[in-house]
């Protein structure tokens, strides 16, 4: 399901369309005819799309007609989004981390990253609503509201690289955890060779997610989601009939089997083992969900809203009172809807939030930490009978196989656009070589081990998403607060501006005045720093934690020497 959202976001990134799983092929094939044809792509708050084409030759631009608005998105389905994009492959990673920790560790520890990545995901929306604030006046909103965009308007196209790099890290960090995790399974369970259990299965689900139609691959995906689903609450049914003592000898009280254990130092780095942490932010991460919201709500509402108050046969690229009143309103609409986006960020990541708790309780109270070995949790689940050892099945399946299908989609996307933006043009061969290596890639670094699952994870966790969704937001936040402040209605001035319930007027906007920042995310600038440095010493403690080890080695040996 986090493949998913990423990939739907990646097709937004050239037309600003309004997203339908159904559209996949299409959109795909129009992005990259797009990004080969018209090099400046410009969106107004109608439904067309001005491609602006030049050459020494000619200049060219054509009006390309695009569907009409679609409603904004629901709570609901917003909220579906972001839970949906935070589950995936990492949900079997949880008992292996909690089984050294203890549950009431494991708790803080989540208890601690779900806060830090909500208020980092709450500064990303108000930092994509400044960032549409001005685009909208700018006449040039049409680039979606991923990540990369936000940085690029925040400190220009180099660090939008740098975003973009940092990301395809990310996806193949996930998908060899993914696939490692896949062939360690069928290695202890089925008895193939690991290196063929690598190779095997996660080229069938690339040959099937590249192969098949887009309404097959979807289907595929939603019946692995409801497998894990099912598998999960199965678990936790039979969880409960058993009295959590399946696999153990001697059922104690629940609540005291689950306070028995408890290293609150395994929260810190530098234990030999990858820290905790790193994984719960990779668990919990639901950021590549956030522009997918923020457009479908917040930039959906405001085009809905602009095109309401221009007049028939007035176009999008007018000057003028009529379109000063409609860039006012859709200021208005978006400016209303951020609330209904922060409610659906906070309920969207409780449900996984939740899910990982209980999971984590269950795994604790079936499993006897102090005989097994954290590696061999889900293993001894496995073992377990049937009422407990079929659902974990399921829930494994599941996951899994939702990750592939999604992370592939994504990568490949990712690779076929990057490569188009690069070379000014892409063939269905160029698509496909990008396919080929966005599978053969990952299987071949799963090949070193199955001891990779977790410092996969952990690293996917520590650099990638902490930078792309804990440091990024912080600043670009920072950034464009500041510069829309400064571009404001003077103090003088601002009593003219009508509040939301007040009439729209033409003043509102334009070069009469500007409103002031969109502001989220309360305590002003000092929390904006504190999540920033949070970021920043979260990837410190990383690496002092993978190095620490290995440089006293060293120095003890030069002190033995």
């Amino acid at each position: 399901m986090r493949g998913m959202a990423a990939c739907s976001l990646l097709l937004r990134l050239s037309t600003g369309m309004a997203w339908s799983p159904r559209m996949a092929p299409a959109m795909l094939h129009t992005q990259v005819y797009l990004r080969s044809a018209c090099p400046i792509l410009r969106r107004g708050p109608t439904a067309s799309v001005q491609c602006i084409a030049s050459s020494a030759e000619n200049q060219m631009t054509t009006n390309l007609i695009l569907p009409p608005p679609s409603p904004p998105m629901s709570i609901v389905d917003a909220t579906s989004i972001i839970a949906g994009s935070a589950i995936g492959g990492g949900f079997l990673a949880l008992p292996s981390v909690t089984s050294p920790l203890g549950y009431m560790p494991t708790v803080a520890g989540l208890l601690f990253i779900w806060v830090y990545i909500l208020l980092g995901q709450i500064a990303f929306l108000e930092a994509a609503a400044n960032m549409a604030e001005t685009t909208a006046t700018e006449r040039d909103n049409g680039a979606g509201s991923s990540v990369s965009t936000v940085v690029q308007h925040a400190f220009g196209s180099r660090w939008a690289v740098v975003c973009g790099t940092v990301f395809a890290a990310q996806m193949v960090a996930i998908l060899t955890a993914q696939i490692v995790k896949g062939a360690e399974m069928i290695s202890r369970t089925m008895g193939l060779p690991y290196r063929l259990g690598c190779l095997v299965p996660a080229t069938l689900v690339g040959l099937f997610t590249f192969c098949s139609r887009a309404e097959v691959v979807e289907r595929a995906n939603t019946a692995m989601t409801g497998t894990m689903l099912f598998g999960f609450v199965a678990l936790v049914v039979g969880a409960l009939c058993l009295g959590g003592g399946a696999g153990t000898s001697g059922a104690a009280e629940p609540m005291t089997r689950l306070l028995a254990h408890a290293d609150w130092t395994k929260l810190l780095p530098g234990h030999g083992t990858s820290w905790a942490l790193p994984v719960f932010l990779q668990l919990l991460c639901f950021g590549q969900a956030m522009p997918l919201v923020v457009d479908g709500i917040v930039v959906r509402a405001g085009a809905n809203a602009a095109s309401a108050q221009l007049p028939a046969g007035v176009s999008s690229s007018a000057e003028g009172p009529e379109m000063a009143v409609a860039l006012a309103a859709a200021s208005e609409a978006r400016r209303a809807a951020l609330g209904t986006a922060r409610i659906a960020v906070v309920l969207g990541s409780s449900i996984p939030l939740l899910m990982y708790l209980i999971w984590a309780a269950t795994s604790t109270l079936l499993v006897d930490s102090a005989t097994t070995v954290a590696a061999d949790t889900l293993y001894a689940l496995l073992a377990a009978g049937p009422a407990i050892a079929l659902p974990v099945a399921l829930l494994a399946v599941g996951a899994i196989g939702t990750t592939l299908l999604g992370t592939f989609l994504a990568m490949s996307h990712f690779a076929s656009d990057a490569l188009c933006m690069r070379f000014g043009h892409c063939t269905p061969r160029h698509i496909r070589a990008c396919q080929l290596a966005t599978v053969a890639l990952p299987c071949l670094l799963a090949c070193a081990g199955p001891q990779l699952y977790l410092p996969m994870l952990a690293f996917a966790g520590a650099y990638p998403t902490t930078l792309l969704y804990g440091l990024s937001p912080a600043l670009a936040a920072m950034v464009l607060r500041r510069r829309r402040n400064r571009i404001a209605t003077p103090p003088q001035q601002a009593a003219e501006v009508p509040g939301p319930s007040e009439p729209v007027s033409a003043s509102t906007n334009g070069s009469r005045g500007e409103r002031r920042a969109i502001e989220l995310l309360g305590g002003g600038e000092v929390a904006l720093v504190m999540l920033a440095t949070t970021a920043v010493g979260f990837m410190g403690c990383s690496i002092w934690g993978s190095w620490a080890p290995a440089l006293l080695g060293m120095v003890r040996l030069l002190r033995a020497g």
